[in-house]
Formats: C-alpha cells, sequence, structure tokens
C-alpha cells in the first residue's frame, strides 16, 4: 500500500506536497494503532532535505535520489510493521563557523567552498571575521575558532572518537528556504505512514548553534557550553532503548550518517544487546563527493568496522524487516 499519487519519478523533483491527503489516505487503511505494536520498528532519517538530495543544489550528494527512492519504498512497504518514523533537519542561517562568511583569506576575500581549515592555518592563511572570546576556565580566555580547531584536531584515542576535518560548505539548508524541507514525496509517505498507524513523526532540528559543527544528530563535533542545543541530545539516544530494530538511512553516508551512528555506538558501546538493533539501510545513503578526496572509502571502512566490533548490521532496503 502507498499514498495514490506517489510516483516514483516525482522524488528529486521540486512541488508542494500534499500532506494531508497522504495522511487521510493512511487513516482510510485502518491500520493497527503504533503502540499496539510487539516488535517496535524505528526508522531514523538523517537530514532526507532537499539541499541535500535534489540535482542541482550546491551539497546535492550523488545517488541521493536513488537512495530516498529506495527509502521510501521501503516505507511503503513495511508500513504495518513499522512502529515510529524521526527525521533531523539540518538547519542553518548566513553565520556558521563552516559557512565561507566566517572566515576570510589574507587579501580578505571569502574563502573557497570545500576548503579544509586547520588550527595552523589560523592567522595565517585565514582569519575569522565572526568571533567570540571563549572563557575555557576562570580567568582563561581564548577566540572561540582557535578553541574549536583544537578541541577538533586532538588525537582521537580510537575509531569512535574520530573527529572530521573542519571543512567549509557552500551555504546549504538555510532555515526558511526550500532546500530546508524534506524531499516532498519522502515527506508524504512519513505523514501516510503517521495517519496509517496513528504514530506522530518526530522532527529534530539539528545544526542551528553558528559556533559549531553537527553532523551528528546527537552530538556536535565540539560542544559549544551554555546553548541548549549546543551539546549531546542524551533524551533522544536514551529512546533507542525503547525500539527493538533501529533502521538508519539517509545523507550523507560520509558525514552526518557515519557521525549519527558513531555517537549512537559510543553512547551504548557497554549495552551491545541495543547496538545489535541497529540497522544501516546501506542501498539508503550515499557519500559526499570533493574532487580530489576520496570520502566513502574511509567511510565504508568505518562502517564495516563496527559491524565486527560491535554487532551493528548492515542491510539492503529489499531485505526482509529483522
Amino acid at each position: 500500500m502507498k499514498f495514490s499519487d506517489y510516483s516514483a519519478k516525482s522524488v528529486g523533483t521540486l512541488y508542494h506536497p500534499k500532506a494531508e491527503e497522504a495522511f487521510l489516505e493512511g487513516q482510510a487503511t485502518h491500520m493497527q494503532d503504533y503502540s499496539k505494536d510487539a516488535r517496535k520498528v524505528m526508522l531514523l532519517l538523517v537530514d532526507p532535505q532537499i539541499g541535500f538530495i535534489h540535482p542541482g543544489r550546491p551539497l546535492c550528494v550523488p545517488g541521493a535520489v536513488e537512495d530516498t527512492r529506495r527509502t521510501i519504498e521501503w516505507i511503503y512497504r513495511n508500513i504495518p510493521s513499522l512502529t515510529y518514523i524521526a527525521a533531523s533537519l539540518d538547519t542553518h542561517v548566513p553565520f556558521m563557523i563552516f559557512f565561507r562568511s566566517w572566515f576570510r583569506k589574507a587579501d580578505g576575500s571569502p574563502v573557497d567552498p570545500f576548503m579544509r581549515i586547520t588550527l595552523a592555518d589560523l592567522r595565517k592563511t585565514v582569519w575569522p571575521v565572526y568571533d567570540l572570546k571563549f572563557e575555557y576556565e576562570d580567568g582563561k580566555k581564548m577566540w572561540w575558532s582557535e578553541w574549536y580547531l583544537m578541541n577538533l584536531e586532538q588525537t582521537a584515542p580510537d575509531l569512535l572518537h574520530h573527529k572530521q576535518t573542519h571543512t567549509i560548505w557552500p551555504m546549504h539548508t538555510l532555515l526558511g528556504t526550500p532546500e530546508h524541507a524534506m524531499d516532498p514525496a519522502l515527506l508524504e509517505a512519513v505523514y501516510f505512514h503517521a495517519g496509517a498507524r496513528s504514530a506522530q513523526p518526530n522532527f529534530l532540528v539539528k545544526g542551528d548553534v553558528i559556533w559549531q559543527e553537527r553532523f551528528s544528530i546527537m552530538e556536535p563535533e565540539v560542544e559549544f557550553p551554555g546553548h541548549p542545543n549546543g551539546g549531546k541530545n542524551s533524551t533522544f539516544l536514551k529512546m533507542l532503548e525503547e525500539y527493538d530494530l533501529i533502521y538508519i538511512a539517509g545523507q550523507a553516508k560520509s558525514h552526518c550518517v557515519i557521525e549519527t551512528i558513531l555517537s549512537i555506538v559510543r553512547f551504548f558501546k557497554d549495552q551491545p544487546e541495543v547496538l545489535s538493533r541497529v540497522r544501516i539501510l546501506i542501498d539508503c545513503t550515499s557519500s559526499v563527493q570533493i574532487p580530489g578526496v576520496d570520502l566513502d572509502g574511509p567511510a565504508n571502512k568505518v562502517l564495516n568496522q563496527l559491524v565486527r566490533d560491535f554487532g551493528l548490521k548492515l542491510v539492503k532496503s529489499t531485505d526482509p524487516i529483522g
């Protein structure tokens, strides 16, 4: 069963989603209420937004349209078994520490998109133009950009604590723009599920703290003390324990998906019974492509190690639930 207006060709195209119509059609199926499920199955969608999926957008992920089509069809195929859907929405404004607005080159010109910035670059080849003095200890202050890069580049003791190199991204998923919205065809599937199972979807805003990068749904790359969204979302992490199976899909495998998975593994590393419930829909996620940089290979290596060491499972959207 599926929303009657669904067309595979509409995935990755911009239109006004028929959310209410999809919801009402879902209700008309008279399916069992989600709360009565004996086996609770969750789908966690990572940043399934127009800005990452639709061709022509500055940060469109190659393969994301096909990933999203497979995700939608997985939802429709498994609605009777699917208890709950949560989706993150990467949410940005003009001045962010990973946008070109934050730094300038020595000649005053903007830094380049996809430029990687290290602590060694700071105030030598690039200068922050939007910064603050951060009190990291009583009476001790440092420019936040310096503190941020210093903490980001600390040697990771193991795979679980690895951090991404600080990268300057083109402006994307800006609050209030169409890019910020979920792909319309996917949104209709989420609303169809909501009506069919009487299950409220959970939309999680992330990335709205200008002082930090937040790839993971669960936590930032570097915490920003004092901001309500500047640290770990322990409440949502703990909620995962309630589910018998946790499926993960979305964009991009090399960044927000892999970092979300690492956050889950860090949080539950002493609870292997929880990690054994995690299913990564490997044909429903793809990696960012930056010329001259291999991001997909390292992402796959991390995923394979997590499978081997922590019991997570890589599955395809065509595999049966379980």
